[in-house]
Protein backbone atom coordinates (compact mmCIF):
# COMPACT_ATOMS: atom_id res chain seq x y z
CA UNK A 1 0.00 0.00 0.00
CA UNK A 2 3.04 2.30 0.43
CA UNK A 3 1.49 3.38 3.72
CA UNK A 4 4.50 4.58 5.72
CA UNK A 5 2.66 3.89 8.99
CA UNK A 6 2.78 0.16 8.27
CA UNK A 7 6.53 0.29 7.71
CA UNK A 8 6.92 2.17 10.98
CA UNK A 9 5.02 -0.59 12.77
CA UNK A 10 7.15 -3.22 11.05
CA UNK A 11 10.39 -1.49 12.09
CA UNK A 12 9.20 -1.25 15.69
CA UNK A 13 8.18 -4.93 15.73
CA UNK A 14 11.53 -5.92 14.19
CA UNK A 15 13.45 -3.92 16.79
CA UNK A 16 11.46 -5.55 19.59
CA UNK A 17 12.04 -8.96 18.02
CA UNK A 18 15.80 -8.35 17.90
CA UNK A 19 15.87 -7.24 21.53
CA UNK A 20 13.91 -10.28 22.69
CA UNK A 21 15.91 -12.87 20.72
CA UNK A 22 19.51 -12.19 21.63
CA UNK A 23 20.20 -15.90 22.20
CA UNK A 24 19.07 -17.22 18.83
CA UNK A 25 17.41 -15.03 16.22
CA UNK A 26 18.68 -11.47 16.48
CA UNK A 27 20.42 -10.08 13.41
CA UNK A 28 23.76 -10.32 15.22
CA UNK A 29 23.18 -14.00 16.00
CA UNK A 30 22.06 -14.76 12.43
CA UNK A 31 25.29 -13.21 11.11
CA UNK A 32 27.45 -15.63 13.11
CA UNK A 33 29.02 -18.82 11.78
CA UNK A 34 28.79 -22.14 13.56
CA UNK A 35 26.21 -24.33 15.30
CA UNK A 36 22.99 -22.99 16.78
CA UNK A 37 20.07 -24.70 18.45
CA UNK A 38 16.43 -23.71 18.58
CA UNK A 39 12.96 -24.89 17.61
CA UNK A 40 13.37 -25.93 13.98
CA UNK A 41 10.09 -24.51 12.71
CA UNK A 42 10.90 -21.16 14.31
CA UNK A 43 14.35 -21.17 12.68
CA UNK A 44 12.74 -21.64 9.27
CA UNK A 45 9.98 -19.10 9.89
CA UNK A 46 12.26 -16.27 11.04
CA UNK A 47 14.90 -16.95 8.39
CA UNK A 48 13.07 -14.69 5.94
CA UNK A 49 12.30 -11.75 8.24
CA UNK A 50 15.58 -9.78 7.99
CA UNK A 51 15.58 -10.24 4.20
CA UNK A 52 12.04 -8.89 4.03
CA UNK A 53 13.08 -5.89 6.13
CA UNK A 54 15.97 -5.32 3.72
CA UNK A 55 13.48 -4.93 0.86
CA UNK A 56 11.95 -1.88 2.52
CA UNK A 57 14.94 -0.46 4.38
CA UNK A 58 17.84 -1.12 2.02
CA UNK A 59 19.96 -2.23 4.98
CA UNK A 60 22.21 -4.93 3.52
CA UNK A 61 23.14 -6.19 6.99
CA UNK A 62 19.61 -7.55 7.25
CA UNK A 63 19.91 -9.38 3.94
CA UNK A 64 23.30 -10.80 4.91
CA UNK A 65 21.81 -12.08 8.18
CA UNK A 66 19.18 -14.11 6.34
CA UNK A 67 21.65 -15.39 3.77
CA UNK A 68 24.16 -16.43 6.42
CA UNK A 69 21.59 -18.21 8.59
CA UNK A 70 20.34 -20.05 5.49
CA UNK A 71 23.91 -21.01 4.57
CA UNK A 72 24.71 -22.32 8.05
CA UNK A 73 21.40 -24.19 8.25
CA UNK A 74 22.24 -25.97 5.01
CA UNK A 75 25.89 -26.57 5.91
CA UNK A 76 25.29 -28.01 9.37
CA UNK A 77 21.80 -29.48 9.52
CA UNK A 78 20.58 -30.48 6.04
CA UNK A 79 19.10 -33.95 5.45
CA UNK A 80 19.37 -35.70 2.05
CA UNK A 81 15.72 -35.05 1.11
CA UNK A 82 16.24 -31.28 1.09
CA UNK A 83 14.94 -30.13 4.49
CA UNK A 84 16.93 -29.55 7.66
CA UNK A 85 16.99 -31.64 10.82
CA UNK A 86 14.22 -30.61 13.19
CA UNK A 87 13.09 -33.13 15.77
CA UNK A 88 11.32 -30.20 17.32
CA UNK A 89 14.82 -28.67 17.62
CA UNK A 90 17.64 -28.03 15.19
CA UNK A 91 20.34 -29.99 16.98
CA UNK A 92 22.86 -32.36 15.41
CA UNK A 93 22.81 -34.18 12.10
CA UNK A 94 23.04 -37.93 11.53
CA UNK A 95 21.62 -40.65 9.32
CA UNK A 96 18.71 -41.47 11.65
CA UNK A 97 17.43 -37.92 12.22
CA UNK A 98 14.22 -36.36 10.96
CA UNK A 99 12.30 -33.15 10.38
CA UNK A 100 8.73 -32.09 11.04
CA UNK A 101 6.29 -31.66 8.16
CA UNK A 102 5.92 -28.04 9.30
CA UNK A 103 9.56 -27.54 8.35
CA UNK A 104 8.88 -28.58 4.75
CA UNK A 105 6.33 -25.78 4.45
CA UNK A 106 8.28 -23.13 6.34
CA UNK A 107 11.67 -23.90 4.78
CA UNK A 108 10.25 -23.60 1.25
CA UNK A 109 8.34 -20.45 2.26
CA UNK A 110 11.51 -18.71 3.44
CA UNK A 111 13.71 -20.01 0.62
CA UNK A 112 11.15 -18.66 -1.85
CA UNK A 113 11.54 -15.19 -0.35
CA UNK A 114 15.33 -15.40 -0.63
CA UNK A 115 15.10 -16.55 -4.25
CA UNK A 116 12.96 -13.56 -5.19
CA UNK A 117 14.86 -11.02 -3.09
CA UNK A 118 18.38 -12.12 -4.08
CA UNK A 119 17.65 -13.22 -7.64
CA UNK A 120 19.91 -16.24 -7.20
CA UNK A 121 19.01 -19.61 -8.69
CA UNK A 122 20.58 -21.61 -5.86
CA UNK A 123 17.57 -20.82 -3.70
CA UNK A 124 15.27 -22.17 -6.40
CA UNK A 125 17.36 -25.35 -6.41
CA UNK A 126 16.75 -25.76 -2.68
CA UNK A 127 13.04 -25.04 -2.96
CA UNK A 128 12.67 -27.52 -5.81
CA UNK A 129 14.55 -30.28 -3.99
CA UNK A 130 12.42 -29.94 -0.86
CA UNK A 131 9.13 -29.92 -2.78
CA UNK A 132 9.98 -32.88 -5.02
CA UNK A 133 11.65 -35.00 -2.34
CA UNK A 134 10.72 -34.16 1.24
CA UNK A 135 7.08 -33.31 0.52
CA UNK A 136 6.05 -36.53 -1.31
CA UNK A 137 7.76 -38.57 1.41
CA UNK A 138 5.70 -36.93 4.16
CA UNK A 139 2.21 -37.42 2.69
CA UNK A 140 0.14 -40.19 1.17
CA UNK A 141 -1.06 -39.94 -2.42
CA UNK A 142 -4.09 -37.71 -1.81
CA UNK A 143 -2.74 -35.69 1.16
CA UNK A 144 -5.37 -37.23 3.45
CA UNK A 145 -2.70 -38.49 5.85
CA UNK A 146 0.75 -37.19 6.72
CA UNK A 147 3.70 -37.88 8.97
CA UNK A 148 4.55 -35.54 11.83
CA UNK A 149 8.23 -36.51 11.48
CA UNK A 150 9.84 -37.63 8.24
CA UNK A 151 13.20 -39.38 8.00
CA UNK A 152 15.09 -40.27 4.81
CA UNK A 153 16.11 -43.60 6.39
CA UNK A 154 12.79 -44.68 7.88
CA UNK A 155 11.86 -48.21 6.82
CA UNK A 156 8.62 -48.83 8.73
CA UNK A 157 5.78 -46.32 9.12
CA UNK A 158 3.50 -47.70 11.84
CA UNK A 159 1.88 -46.30 14.97
CA UNK A 160 4.78 -47.46 17.12
CA UNK A 161 7.64 -47.14 14.63
CA UNK A 162 9.07 -43.72 15.50
CA UNK A 163 12.75 -44.47 15.99
CA UNK A 164 13.88 -41.10 17.40
CA UNK A 165 15.14 -41.48 20.95
CA UNK A 166 12.94 -38.85 22.59
CA UNK A 167 9.85 -39.89 20.61
CA UNK A 168 10.40 -43.64 20.45
CA UNK A 169 7.25 -45.79 20.09
CA UNK A 170 5.00 -42.82 19.35
CA UNK A 171 2.79 -42.28 16.30
CA UNK A 172 4.77 -39.34 14.95
CA UNK A 173 6.18 -41.20 11.93
CA UNK A 174 2.95 -43.01 11.04
CA UNK A 175 0.77 -41.70 8.21
CA UNK A 176 -2.34 -40.36 9.95
CA UNK A 177 -5.16 -37.92 9.29
CA UNK A 178 -4.34 -36.15 12.56
CA UNK A 179 -1.41 -35.67 14.91
CA UNK A 180 -0.96 -33.84 18.17
CA UNK A 181 -0.35 -30.99 17.97
CA UNK A 182 -2.19 -30.27 14.71
CA UNK A 183 0.41 -27.84 13.34
CA UNK A 184 1.79 -30.12 10.61
CA UNK A 185 -1.70 -31.07 9.42
CA UNK A 186 -2.59 -27.42 8.89
CA UNK A 187 0.78 -26.40 7.48
CA UNK A 188 1.55 -29.11 4.92
CA UNK A 189 -1.00 -27.73 2.43
CA UNK A 190 1.10 -24.57 1.98
CA UNK A 191 4.08 -26.40 0.52
CA UNK A 192 3.04 -27.05 -3.08
CA UNK A 193 1.53 -23.53 -3.37
CA UNK A 194 4.94 -22.21 -2.22
CA UNK A 195 6.36 -23.78 -5.39
CA UNK A 196 3.58 -22.74 -7.76
CA UNK A 197 3.38 -19.15 -6.53
CA UNK A 198 7.10 -18.59 -7.22
CA UNK A 199 7.42 -20.15 -10.67
CA UNK A 200 7.63 -16.73 -12.39
CA UNK A 201 8.96 -13.32 -11.31
CA UNK A 202 8.68 -9.99 -13.07
CA UNK A 203 11.51 -7.47 -12.89
CA UNK A 204 12.18 -4.11 -14.55
CA UNK A 205 13.34 -5.47 -17.90
CA UNK A 206 11.55 -8.80 -18.13
CA UNK A 207 10.44 -12.11 -16.67
CA UNK A 208 12.31 -14.85 -14.80
CA UNK A 209 11.21 -18.48 -15.02
CA UNK A 210 12.55 -19.75 -11.70
CA UNK A 211 10.65 -23.02 -11.22
CA UNK A 212 9.42 -25.40 -13.88
CA UNK A 213 6.13 -27.20 -14.47
CA UNK A 214 3.26 -27.10 -16.96
CA UNK A 215 1.69 -23.69 -16.44
CA UNK A 216 0.74 -20.34 -17.99
CA UNK A 217 2.07 -16.89 -17.11
CA UNK A 218 0.01 -14.01 -18.51
CA UNK A 219 0.26 -10.38 -17.42
CA UNK A 220 -1.73 -9.01 -20.35
CA UNK A 221 1.38 -8.05 -22.32
CA UNK A 222 3.55 -11.16 -22.04
CA UNK A 223 2.22 -14.70 -22.16
CA UNK A 224 4.40 -17.74 -21.47
CA UNK A 225 2.92 -21.23 -21.83
CA UNK A 226 5.14 -23.88 -20.31
CA UNK A 227 4.86 -27.59 -21.17
CA UNK A 228 7.02 -30.72 -21.07
CA UNK A 229 5.69 -32.57 -18.01
CA UNK A 230 8.49 -31.42 -15.71
CA UNK A 231 9.90 -32.97 -13.53
CA UNK A 232 9.15 -36.20 -15.39
CA UNK A 233 10.25 -35.01 -18.85
CA UNK A 234 13.73 -34.14 -20.11
CA UNK A 235 12.65 -31.08 -22.11
CA UNK A 236 10.89 -27.86 -21.15
CA UNK A 237 9.00 -26.03 -23.87
CA UNK A 238 8.15 -22.33 -23.57
CA UNK A 239 5.72 -20.82 -26.08
CA UNK A 240 5.97 -17.04 -25.83
CA UNK A 241 3.88 -14.20 -27.18
CA UNK A 242 4.48 -10.56 -26.31
CA UNK A 243 3.77 -7.02 -27.53
CA UNK A 244 7.29 -5.83 -26.69
CA UNK A 245 10.86 -7.01 -26.36
CA UNK A 246 11.86 -8.22 -22.91
CA UNK A 247 14.61 -10.13 -21.12
CA UNK A 248 13.81 -13.75 -20.30
CA UNK A 249 15.75 -15.37 -17.48
CA UNK A 250 15.72 -19.16 -17.12
CA UNK A 251 16.94 -20.89 -13.98
CA UNK A 252 19.49 -23.58 -14.77
CA UNK A 253 19.32 -26.14 -11.93
CA UNK A 254 22.60 -26.89 -10.18
CA UNK A 255 22.08 -30.60 -10.81
CA UNK A 256 22.01 -30.06 -14.58
CA UNK A 257 25.56 -30.99 -15.62
CA UNK A 258 24.62 -30.42 -19.26
CA UNK A 259 21.90 -28.20 -20.72
CA UNK A 260 21.05 -26.40 -23.92
CA UNK A 261 18.71 -23.53 -24.72
CA UNK A 262 17.11 -23.33 -28.16
CA UNK A 263 15.21 -20.30 -29.45
CA UNK A 264 13.19 -20.75 -32.66
CA UNK A 265 15.43 -23.68 -33.59
CA UNK A 266 18.68 -21.84 -32.90
CA UNK A 267 20.95 -23.00 -30.07
CA UNK A 268 21.97 -20.11 -27.82
CA UNK A 269 25.41 -20.11 -26.22
CA UNK A 270 24.82 -18.67 -22.78
CA UNK A 271 26.73 -18.92 -19.50
CA UNK A 272 24.56 -18.88 -16.36
CA UNK A 273 24.89 -15.89 -14.05
CA UNK A 274 23.66 -16.40 -10.48
CA UNK A 275 22.06 -19.64 -11.62
CA UNK A 276 20.08 -18.07 -14.54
Amino acid sequence: TDDERLFSLAKKAFQDFNSANQKAHSVDKMLQKGPFCDHGVTVNEVLKIPAMMYCYSGNETYLNASKNRFSELNRLYMLPDGVNVSQEFVDGNSYFMAHESCDIADYTWSVGYLMEICGEGKYGDKLEKAVFNALPGAVNDDFSAIQYFSSPNQIVAARNSTHLKKWCNTTRMAYQAHHFPECCIGNIGRTMPNYIARMYQSFDSGIAVSLYGDSVYDDGRIKITQSGNYPFGDFINLEISADREFMLKLRIPEWAKQFSVNFNGETLNKTPVDGY
